[in-house]
């Protein structure tokens, strides 16, 4: 287990631009509206002062004086300590965004290890810290390291910053309302995990989701057009899976068991044992962690974690091998089945596999020969690259809830982004 610190974070966080699309309809007073927009105004400025907020906005200077000082006195925003007065008059200081005000975490799995960040609301990363899970880890085994991996990001956890939530998103099943790790395949002996004990212990509310559908819920939110009709999302990497999405709205059942795709049969007449416990399965025949062993005999040893792999099959011509293209085969069977059972507008598809150019086109390829008529015309497949979207995704609906509690009154009213 390591720790490690690095300051990575882009210019205007997503969570800005979600706080700017709250209905201004909704907002309970105009003071609201004023608050929104200065906060935002703050954000995409850093550096902004009263007076610029005035001129650009043409609030009226005492409206905007009165809600910088609320902000500040809620942590919000921070005000620049003053070197020099400069010209006469009163100095205007400059206003930066708090964004260590809240802080969250998140654990998510990276092939066989689960990783966790210390994050904020400019998707910062804080603190990160990564162990290796045994495939043969049962319960017990894999709660010790979850707790220890959380324990060990939340020591980094600054003052004056308080901590939101803990975010799990899971490879395999779950089952969100009771707070419970079912199955995956990677950890056969894991069975019916309960996160509360561990909640309980670190004294922070666990939330767990799984994986896929977070990972298709943030690329929601950051493409506002996938929030319309009916939208897929593929992954082919260590473990082979889908989400599937309808009017932005994340399609789930009960048991958390929704698009396994990974583990429907391809070839009835296979004898492959799946990591599950079944016979036959599609990952079986295609996952990463099925063909480690042919691509070491061809090209040496394939790094498992899946951004390692994205190098080494640039590196490496497997993608053009016997054993991968029938692979490929495979996953174009279950993809097209899948396409005409669900009928999506678009499929996103991403995995080290599909960051290949060549990979990806042959395989949509494949999928459309394959696929009826109907879906083959009015289906659009996207690569995406979601392999980072794990911390921010994770944890963007804890900071939206926050930052909003604190700017609108009455906030309660509002939906939640859940």
């Amino acid at each position: 287990m390591h720790t490690e610190k690095s300051k990575t974070s882009i210019e205007v966080p997503l969570l800005v631009d979600l706080l700017a699309e709250m209905d201004v309809d909704q907002l309970p007073s105009p003071y609201d509206h004023h608050r929104i927009r200065i906060f935002h105004s703050i954000c995409r400025n850093p550096g902004i002062t009263r007076k610029d907020l005035v001129l650009e906005l043409q609030i009226r200077p005492g409206t905007v004086s009165k809600i910088v000082q609320q902000l500040a006195e809620d942590r919000l925003i921070l005000e620049a300590p003053l070197t020099s007065q400069g010209s006469r008059g009163r100095p205007e200081i400059p206003l930066y965004p708090n964004w260590m005000r809240w802080v969250a975490v998140s654990v998510f799995c990276v092939s066989m290890e689960l990783h966790a960040v210390l994050i904020n609301g400019a998707d910062q990363i804080l603190a990160e810290s990564a162990c290796k899970v045994p495939s043969d880890a049962d319960n017990s085994e894999v709660e010790i390291l979850l707790t220890d991996l959380i324990k060990n990001v939340l020591a980094s956890v600054q003052s004056g910053s308080e901590v939101l939530a803990v975010s799990l998103s899971i490879a395999g099943i779950v089952n969100s309302a009771t707070k419970e790790w079912i199955f995956s395949a990677r950890w056969p002996k894991l069975r019916h995990l309960s996160l509360r004990r561990m909640q309980e212990a670190l004294g922070v509310d666990i939330v767990v989701k799984r994986q896929l559908d977070i990972q298709l819920e943030y690329a929601m939110l950051r493409d506002r057009r996938l929030r319309s009709g009916n939208t897929l999302l593929f992954h082919w990497g260590y473990g082979i899976g889908g989400a599937f999405s309808r009017n932005g709205i994340v399609v789930t059942s009960q048991t958390g068991t929704f698009c396994q795709i990974g583990h429907v049969s391809v070839y009835p007449e296979s004898t492959k044992p799946c990591n599950c416990g079944r016979i036959g399965c599609l990952e079986a025949d295609a996952a990463l962690w099925a063909l480690a062993p042919e691509m070491a005999r061809t090209h040496g040893p394939a790094p498992q974690n899946e951004l390692e792999l994205v190098e080494f099959l640039s590196t490496h011509p497997v993608t053009t091998t016997a054993y991968f293209r029938k692979a490929l085969k495979s996953v174009a069977y279950a993809l097209s089945d899948l396409l005409a059972i669900l009928v999506p507008d678009r499929v996103l598809m991403y995995g080290p596999f599909l960051q290949n150019g060549d990979v990806f086109a042959s395989l949509t390829e494949e999928v459309k020969n394959l696929s009826p008529p109907f879906v083959a015309e009015s289906t659009v497949f996207e690569a995406v690259t979601a392999m980072s979207w794990d911390a921010p995704g994770s944890t963007v609906a804890f900071f939206r809830n926050a930052y909003q509690s604190r700017l609108v009154s009455g906030a309660e009213q509002l939906r939640p982004l859940e």
